[in-house]
């Protein structure tokens, strides 16, 4: 058995370190180290700053996780692989060095070191594990060793302070987000690059240019959203495929250029760019075409997106069959909508957040209004549905400013939350369509729906029945008796919900007192009620029935 003990001045901070070696090849440190098989497997003391002993060639899983005393480590040139985890959440960590030799860096292994800045990666690391510095908020500046190939997800994520990296020329991929939320102000990807993942550059609102390699073909989802400085992209020519959102609220884009080999544009790729002035589609494209402000399928039949910069009426080109998922999300100018006959699909969100849209000519061959497809259009008061629609989906029309609408007798499916949020006076339903929770929003309405039977009503929206069956009733409308009796045993069963509305709406008094369905107590009460009003309207309702 060996003793030793050494003591490590650091200013005027020292760490007393004394291990004692056993046999069987494990070493027991007093002031908090396990070590087993040249692994360091935990540390459980409490010196700020602290040496690793030679001959320790792994940094183990958790080693050093939560100690968040620790300001400065000095790794012995015997490491070669640091673990996953090994410094996560070391909060105070200001200063490690990475010896030369260190090939392995694992998942998560300075995650959250919120101090660590300008850490030098040897150039023996090969590997680098996802989220390896995820959140170090110090960091500024860093350069990736050559012999990296591969950058993994999340690996610099949240590094806010990040301004500079320089990344391998025989890099092969950038992982999804790596970058995330990175005060990059240029990026350079290396030529051996061929897909950018989703959310790399996701919120890296400082970047102002990206030079893209001439060899990639893929860039993922949301890529470069958020990203609202960057002004200026060159697509290059192999690129086949842009994933959803790409640039979405890149304020500052100005225009871009789609190339010849371009085949795949997801959803709202454009949105929010509110600077974008033009687009142009390279000579040679198969795949798409463009024409006054939209991006259509080659064959015309299919509206792939709208660019931000249309403004009033849009007119849907003859022809056009489809309308692409998210194809005119948040285009805040138009105003007005044309239709041609040829359209029969509408794609979920199509129309969402078209603020200023007011007026709308539907396809009369137009079945099925997908869900979301005219949320948040505040503008929009009334639109006149298909006469073939058999389907209004989930929040179809949520946050409109529609005031009133009827619902063709086609109709079969209402999903719930379609008008939710509309503040509608009047709705109208000629089907006798099932009404779920909030499908019509949570406004009191009166609510026209003669061939719809009471079982059918949800609770929400049983007082609206009453409302607009009154009113038909008033008008000498004809009603069925099997749908009248419905009503019938409702008023009888809730008596006092339907007094107030008999004190307001004359058109409700005589519905009620027609129908007779109340005790004699309770129709001399609601009398009494209405005499006291001395309001014309419902004296006349009160004479009519000789009370």
């Amino acid at each position: 058995m060996i003793i030793c003990t050494r003591i490590l001045q650091y200013g005027l901070k020292f760490a007393i370190i004394t291990v004692e070696i056993k046999t069987g090849d494990k070493i027991m440190a007093e002031v908090g180290f396990t070590i087993q098989n040249n692994v360091l497997k935990k540390y459980k003391g409490n010196a700020v700053n602290l040496e690793i002993p030679e001959g320790v060639e792994t940094i183990g899983q958790d080693a050093f996780w939560g100690c968040k005393q620790i300001k400065r480590v000095k790794l012995p040139i015997t490491v070669k692989v640091i673990a996953q985890e090994a410094f996560r959440h070391c909060e105070q960590l200001e200063e490690i060095n990475i010896p030369e030799g260190v090939t392995t860096i694992g998942i998560m292994a300075f995650a959250f070191c919120y101090k660590l800045k300008d850490v030098h990666l040897p150039d023996s690391v090969v590997s680098i594990g996802e989220q390896a510095f995820a959140v170090c908020q110090s960091f500024e500046k860093i350069t990736v060793p050559e012999k990296v190939k591969n950058l993994p997800a999340y690996c610099f994520d949240g590094c806010n302070s990040l301004e500079e990296i320089n990344l391998p020329k025989g890099l092969k991929s950038i992982g999804e987000s790596a970058f995330l939320e990175c005060r990059l102000q240029h990026i350079e990807i290396p030529e051996k690059v061929t897909a950018i993942g989703e959310n790399t550059f996701y919120g890296c609102e400082q970047l102002t240019s990206v030079t893209l390699p001439e060899g990639l073909t893929t860039i993922g989802e949301s890529a470069f959203e958020a990203c609202k400085s960057l002004a200026d992209i060159k697509l290059p020519q192999a690129l086949t495929k842009l994933g959803d959102r790409v640039f979405d609220r890149c304020e500052a884009l100005k225009s871009i250029s789609l190339p010849a080999s371009l085949t795949k544009l997801g959803c709202g790729v454009f949105g929010n760019c509110g600077s974008l002035e033009s687009l142009t589609i390279a000579d040679g494209n198969t795949r798409f075409n463009y024409a006054d402000g939209l991006i259509l399928s080659a064959d015309g039949t299919t509206v792939e997106a709208c660019m931000p910069y249309k403004k009033g009426v849009c007119e849907i080109p003859k022809g056009v069959k489809n309308i692409a998922w998210y194809a005119f999300e948040d285009c805040e100018q138009i105003t007005d909508l044309i239709m041609p006959e040829t359209v029969t699909n509408i794609g979920v969100f199509a129309f969402d957040g078209c603020k200023k849209l007011a007026n709308v000519k539907l396809s009369s061959k137009i079945k099925k209004l997908n869900c979301n497809v005219f949320s948040g259009c505040k503008s929009l008061q009334y639109i006149e549905l298909p006469e073939k629609l058999t389907t209004i989906g989930t929040s179809a029309f949520e946050q409109c400013g529609l005031k009133e609408i009827t619902i063709p007798e086609t109709v079969k499916t209402l999903k719930g939350y379609a008008f939710d949020q509309c503040r509608m006076n009047k709705v109208t339903i000629y089907s006798n369509v099932k009404l779920n929770m909030r499908s019509l929003g949570r406004a009191t309405f009166e609510l026209y729906a003669k061939n719809t039977t009471f079982d059918k009503i949800c609770k929400g929206y049983q007082l609206c029945a009453i409302l607009g069956y009154a009113e038909m009733y008033y008008a000498g409308e004809e009603l069925q008796a099997e749908i009248t009796e419905g009503y019938k045993k409702f008023i009888a069963e809730n008596a006092d919900k339907v007094t107030a509305s008999m004190l307001k709406k004359p058109a409700v008094a005589d519905f009620v007192l027609s129908l007779q369905c109340l005790n004699e107590s309770e129709t001399a009460s609601i009398v009494q009620k209405i005499k006291k009003l001395d309001n014309a309207e419902l004296n006349a309702v009160l004479a009519k029935h000789k009370l």
